[in-house]
């Protein structure tokens, strides 16, 4: 479109014939300067729009273009227009060769030459003046008047600027030797205020007075500072608009036209050398401000030539390519800028030859990938956009590029993140529905599915935070992805819930992978916790059955398998936790197995019932399970605890009543162990209860609890001395009664912990 707009707004005509030489596209210029009034000139020749002698003309300049397969230039000459014919062979699409034609009315151009060589020889004088180098532009308008004088014989003269739309005069210029006695006192006036001298602007022409005082008679005006005899003023209109005027007077003979032609002559000329050096300058302005825009601009730019030659690289381009632009210049393109296609499967469009070879703007906003000198590689957006001259003529391309590597890397990651889990790198949920399309077909049966579910994945995050909760999943995803072939897929479902979509696999290969899944899974333990997961599986054997209900089937089995094996993996579980906190602390199995005993022999005493009993002795030896968070130094009997360390260790009555509640077998007690390091007097944790608000089994474990802790860590004491600590806590520390009745038991006991 930009194309089309271009040749339709331009002021020649341009047109474009086939191998036939006959019409496929005209511009509007075409039809107004032909007047042509057929609506749809495609398909017609030069001979069913014009007479046959202009078209013969015309077919004679593109037979020769086509015959010589280069452009031929021709003045033809048509109903009194000369015009200037440019004919240009173009190659078809069907690689035939075509003729293209670029035409201008040169008649007026034609005419003034003629009008200039008659005045040539007359106005040789004029030449020096344009040619005259100047300092600047008032010392040119000083110059110009004074020839001026002397090309009229004239003895006085002024030049006024003149503001068409402030009706208003500047003085621009004014004749040597009266400026004392003539020049007005103000550089600026109004055309209402002027008097003869604002004649020419008012009447829009010439001025010519050669008997100026009868002029000052009839019009009843006053002679000036000095005498004028003869007065010639001539207004400047440029484009139509009257933009100086300059003044002559006291000529030896009569003001004439040739005066008029000549002064108009000068001075116009003299106009437009000084707006074509301020366009000039204009121009170096605007392409210093561009090029520094061109090198300043964060993007990269190259400039090359209609032979592909580099002219500029700006210094984005440079870093990009790795290439200095004093290294590359007048080198092709192609030598340094290496680009390719992100796809393989995709052949590369060069944007610089598709801009030269369409003549518009070529973009690719994707898939580009920049090898620069030193093998980095850059993915870029480009454009390309040929560069031309005042003739339309393409002389270039100057190519736009982006690097947007960073933009391309995130949209990967988005692209990856909306069909991978972010945690495990495994499939998700969403690109399963998407996959569901592809395997399930006939090819890939059968087909079938595994749905597995993490144990314990819940405890573990209760008992040592997300984080390893986190590397749990990450460990089942491995066993899977290493156990599982590469045509299987995977899929991270949700939180502990895995599945896995096996194409062309049977239910017997399907077992033995879940087994193996299940052994290497049981291999890797996290803290305390040894990996365990529950599987179940579905087959689909025929295209019949649906998908879906395959996935449902499996899935119902693995909840099938979960149920079954709850209490076994509950069970090892929590076996798991206490093996591994005795393996690493021996010392905290000794006294987990005093407390039981100890408890044991307070429930006789106290005649506890046998569920009590049972709860108090499993609760002694469970009480210092949540223990299994602590590093192993903290429960070393000769550490420096500090205020930090001793907060974290006032924890884990209630990690154990988390890991206790957690199981059917455990829940019972749970209680007692959140409670067993309350005080009777408030001062314990981590409620703070005080009196009977704690259990009493729970008050029996405090007892057992600190008796036995003390009298382990106090090797030098005697257990006579442990036992009188205990007393004097009571009612402070201990149950005042229980106290009493602990003391005596262990009084009485033959050695007692030591026994």
């Amino acid at each position: 479109r930009f194309v089309q707009w271009t040749l339709n707004n331009n002021d020649r005509i341009v047109c474009l014939k086939d191998e036939n030489l006959n019409y496929l596209f005209v511009n509007k210029e075409f039809k107004v300067i032909f007047k042509n009034t057929i609506c749809d000139i495609k398909g017609l020749s030069d001979y069913d729009l014009f007479e046959k002698d202009f078209a013969d003309q015309l077919r004679k300049a593109d037979a020769e273009a086509q015959l010589l397969n280069k452009p031929v230039d021709r003045e033809i000459i048509n109903d009194n227009r000369i015009l200037k014919c440019t004919i240009f062979p173009v190659i078809m699409l069907n690689g035939k060769i075509g003729v293209g034609a670029d035409i201008k009315d040169i008649t007026k151009e034609r005419e003034f030459q003629k009008i200039q060589d008659k005045m040539l020889s007359r106005y040789m004088v004029l030449g020096n003046i344009l040619t005259h180098s100047f300092n600047s532009t008032q010392e040119q308008f000083d110059y110009v008047l004074h020839q001026a004088l002397e090309l009229t014989e004239s003895q006085h003269g002024y030049i006024y600027l003149y503001d068409d739309l402030q009706s208003e005069f500047i003085l621009k210029s004014w004749s040597k030797g009266v400026v004392a006695s003539c020049k007005p006192n103000e550089k600026q006036c109004r055309l209402e205020d002027s008097e003869i001298w604002g004649e020419a602007i008012r009447q829009c022409k010439p001025v010519i007075i050669n008997d100026f005082k009868q002029y000052l008679v009839k019009n009843e005006l006053q002679q000036s500072h000095i005498k004028i005899d003869k007065f010639l003023s001539v207004p400047i209109i440029i484009e139509g608009n009257i933009v100086a005027v300059i003044g002559l007077a006291n000529k030896h003979s009569d003001y004439n036209n040739n005066d008029i032609y000549s002064i108009t002559l000068l001075i116009n000329g003299v106009w437009n050398d000084i707006k074509r050096k301020e366009t000039q300058d204009k121009l170096v302005l605007e392409r210093n401000k561009y090029r520094q825009i061109l090198v300043s601009i964060g993007d990269g730019v190259m400039v090359v030539d209609n032979s592909g030659r580099i002219e500029m690289l700006n210094n984005v381009a440079e870093k990009l390519t790795g290439w200095s632009l004093e290294q590359v210049a007048g080198v092709n393109y192609r030598d340094i800028f290496n680009i390719s296609s992100e796809n393989e499967d995709h052949p590369m469009t060069d944007p610089i030859e598709m801009a030269f070879v369409t003549d518009r703007v070529f973009v690719i906003e994707n898939n580009v990938v920049l090898t620069s000198r030193d093998g980095n590689k850059y993915f870029l957006e480009e454009s390309a956009a040929p560069i031309k001259d005042s003739s339309d003529n393409t002389m270039g391309v100057v190519l736009v590029f982006r690097d947007v590597t960073s933009k391309i890397i995130q949209r990967k990651e988005i692209e990856y993140l909306s069909f991978h889990d972010s945690m495990t790198g495994l499939y998700n949920r969403r690109f399963l529905e998407e996959e569901l399309h592809r395997i399930d077909t006939k090819s890939n049966l059968p087909i079938s599915v595994i749905i597995g579910d993490i144990n314990c994945l819940k405890l573990t995050n209760d008992i040592f935070g997300h984080s390893h909760g986190d590397i749990l999943i990450k460990k089942v995803s491995q066993v899977m992805s290493k156990v599982c072939k590469k045509e299987d897929v995977i899929v991270r479902c949700g939180g502990d819930e895995f599945l896995i979509l096996l194409p062309k696999t049977g239910i017997t290969e399907v077992k033995k992978i879940m087994e193996r899944i299940r052994n290497e899974t049981e291999k890797e333990q996290i803290k305390a916790i040894k990996g365990s997961i529950s599987m179940g599986a579905d087959t689909k054997e025929s295209e019949s059955i649906n998908i879906w209900d395959t996935i449902d089937r499996a899935e119902e089995d693995m909840y099938i398998a979960k149920t079954l094996g709850r209490d076994e993996v509950k069970r090892d579980t929590i076996n798991s936790i206490i093996n591994n906190l005795h393996q690493n602390n021996p010392r905290e199995k000794e006294h987990s197995i005093h407390v039981k005993r100890l408890c044991q022999n307070m429930a006789e005493i106290l005649n506890l019932s046998d569920i009590d009993t049972k709860k108090l002795k499993d609760a002694g030896y469970l009480h210092d399970i949540g223990k299994i968070v602590l590093e192993s130094r903290l429960l070393e009997n000769n550490y420096s605890i500090t205020d930090k360390e001793w907060n974290e260790i006032k924890k884990h009555p209630i990690i154990g009543y988390r890991i206790l509640n957690s199981f059917d077998h455990t829940i019972d007690i749970a209680e007692l162990v959140l409670n067993h390091q309350e005080r009777w007097d408030g001062s314990g944790y981590p409620k703070g209860l005080k009196g009977e608000e704690i259990p009493l089994l729970a008050r029996i474990i405090a007892l057992a609890e600190s008796y036995d802790r003390k009298l382990s860590a106090n090797c030098g004491k005697r257990k006579e001395e442990v036992i009188q600590s205990v007393k004097n806590n009571a009612g402070k520390h201990f149950d005042p009664k229980l106290t009493e009745i602990f003391t005596k038991m262990v009084e009485t006991e033959n050695g007692g912990v030591d026994a």
